[in-house]
């Protein structure tokens, strides 16, 4: 039988034996869960994106989405011009940058028998991002007022142009329980040099003044935390178009080359975390084809769209290269030298899906 001494002597050894146990498993749980960015340690709750700037996981996808819009705005007035030129044209817009074909072909029956065209445009565009624990939401709204001059012949017009915009998107990053929002300016020169009546050289280009407010919670205390800064972002496209004319059908064919790159300052969150500056640039080659049908002053069109991106860096989780797109759209002469293009359009990216929409209109003197 056991003293009573013994008892306890032997009890307390046991409990050490425990607690020194319980102990040792509890650091390396904390040791595998632990958040090293934030400053302190806790649990299972920091892993994944859930303790990531949002900027940090849907920054390439959402920057090549919005340039491929302005691209795409700048663009649909060059096919609009260039396919109301009298030739056989049905040249499409441009695809660079993987847009979903935003705007495209003339307004049939326009009246091109003129030097100078003003115009205007706007774009919407949903993107849906469902890639495990990066999940978003974006909705983009874009808007461009521009004007251009034609130079040499109607049958092979060369014209030059100018394009402003203004540009504005709200991203929810659910996978951190956050928001992106961001605001931008931008200048877009554009050119497209007649090479016969059935080709041309189109080239877009275009400088973007950026601002980033984030916010997000914190993983443990759902504390939110804020950031704020700066970007700038550069764009450029070059494509050839081709287009042909059957009777009342017209096929319009582009292939080209496309550029972003978007420099994202440094900044600190509220919390104090520092985010390093970012860099992301991505090049792609793009492809497309359309098919519309004239009914005097109305032509409906249908098209589709190829893009993959031949270099990439900074994108972020999304890093898929293959986008395919489709539009249908209307093109109308509302009067000889006033025309309207209106447009729905939609992309499939790995793991991004893309729709929304744009209207143009051009008032040429």
């Amino acid at each position: 039988m056991f003293s009573l001494g013994q008892f306890i002597r032997y009890g307390l050894a046991l409990a050490l034996v425990a607690m020194v146990a319980t102990s040792a498993w509890t650091g390396t749980a904390i040791a595998q869960t632990s958040c090293t960015d934030t400053g302190y340690t806790y649990n299972a709750s920091c892993q994944g994106n859930q303790n990531s700037s949002g900027t940090t996981v849907t920054s390439g996808a959402l920057v090549a989405t919005a340039a491929a819009t302005t691209v795409g705005l700048v663009s649909s007035r060059v096919s609009q011009f260039r396919q109301g030129s009298g030739s056989a044209r049905a040249g499409i817009q441009s695809q660079s940058l993987f847009a979903a074909g935003n705007g495209t072909g003339a307004s049939a029956g326009e009246n091109m028998d003129t030097r100078m065209g003003v115009w205007g445009n706007i774009a919407y565009l949903r993107s849906e991002g469902d890639k495990t624990g990066a999940n978003f939401e974006s909705d983009l709204m874009s808007g461009m007022v521009g004007f251009d001059y034609r130079l040499g012949s109607i049958e092979t017009p060369t014209f030059i142009g100018l394009g402003l915009g203004y540009e504005t998107a709200d991203i929810t990053t659910s996978f951190n329980r956050g928001n992106i929002d961001t605001s931008g300016y931008t200048i877009s020169p554009y050119v497209s040099f007649g090479l016969t009546k059935v080709f041309s050289i189109d080239v877009v280009g275009g400088y973007t003044w950026l601002s980033y407010d984030t916010d997000r919670k914190d993983p443990l205390t759902s504390t939110t935390i804020r950031g704020a800064f700066d970007a700038e972002r550069m764009f450029g496209a070059a494509d050839l178009v081709g287009g042909w004319s059957l009777n009342k059908w017209n096929l319009g064919g582009r292939v080209g080359m496309s550029y972003v790159t978007e420099d994202q300052d440094a900044y600190r969150e509220s919390n104090g975390v520092a985010r390093a500056k970012s860099d992301i640039n991505i090049g792609a080659a793009n492809t497309g084809v359309r098919l519309g049908y004239s009914f005097d002053k109305i032509e409906p069109y249908l098209g589709g769209t190829y893009s993959y991106n031949v270099s990439q860096s900074g994108e972020g989780t999304y890093d898929g290269r293959n986008t395919l797109g489709g539009s249908l759209g209307l093109n109308m002469a509302v009067m000889p030298n006033f025309s309207v293009n209106v447009e729905g359009r939609t992309a499939q990216r790995e793991d991004i899906s893309s729709y929304g929409g744009s209207a143009t209109v051009r008032l040429a003197f």
